[in-house]
């Protein structure tokens, strides 16, 4: 019995202690984060920001080396501000009332970059990244008809020889012959003929009356495709 008062003094302190817990507990509130673009952003309008935004204006001129892209999220227009010629790969954001909204990386579509997300691209005002492109190669299929002769006449049974010369063989990847729209042989040997003893072309032995037209499809050895015409009569 002599221990009984302890027992309820410390039964007595647990329950205070519970109850304080329970207290702080109902207290933490979880405090949402600040709005990277905000929704009610005063209406922005502009013809050149970078003459009629004043704080944009005096960035331009303090800082001449930096671009700046104009995007769009939520209605309301941001700005990109960043020095693509640097390494670091930063870029800096501002809302139209040039209020600084953070920092990212320059790759918009980097999934870390939570400004850039969601919002598109506009406009590029001023830039100072250079892109330099690589001409395509050049392959020149200068390339006609020799045989046979433009209109010229064949007895009926005659065989036709067809001939194309180029002068660039080296260029020319295949050259498909078609007679009336009937596709003959594909042909990817200088010189390339159709029609000789020692090609089997049937549609060109033998020939009926009438007049054909033949027509080459050239492809170059760099993604090029020309197309040369000539038409015949067998009589």
């Amino acid at each position: 019995m002599k221990f009984l008062p302890a027992i309820f003094l410390t039964l007595i302190s647990v329950l205070e202690v519970a109850g304080n817990f329970a207290l702080v507990r109902d207290q933490i509130r979880e405090v949402p984060q600040q709005e990277i673009f905000p929704v009610n952003l005063s209406n922005c309008k502009f013809t050149n920001p970078l003459r009629d935004l004043v704080w944009l204006s005096k960035l331009h001129q303090s800082q001449p080396s930096m671009s700046i892209h104009e995007y769009q999220k939520g209605g309301h227009v941001y700005f990109k501000i960043f020095n693509c010629t640097k390494s670091s790969n930063r870029a800096y954001w501002y809302d139209c009332a040039g209020t600084y909204k953070g920092r990212t990386s320059q790759n918009d579509n980097d999934l870390a970059n939570y400004i850039a997300r969601g919002a598109k691209f506009r406009k590029s005002w001023f830039t100072t990244c250079l892109k330099l492109t690589v001409p395509a190669p050049l392959c020149l299929t200068i390339a006609q008809f020799v045989a046979p002769g433009q209109n010229q006449p064949f007895l009926k049974g005659s065989n036709v020889q067809v001939g194309i010369d180029s002068r660039f063989p080296g260029n020319i990847k295949y050259i498909d012959l078609y007679i009336n729209g009937q596709f003959v042989r594909r042909e990817v040997h200088n010189p390339y003929r159709w029609g000789s003893q020692r090609h089997v072309d049937h549609v060109l032995k033998g020939m009926s009356r009438g007049t054909y037209k033949l027509k080459a499809k050239i492809k170059d050895k760099c993604g090029g495709l020309k197309t040369i015409t000539r038409t015949f009569r067998v009589v």
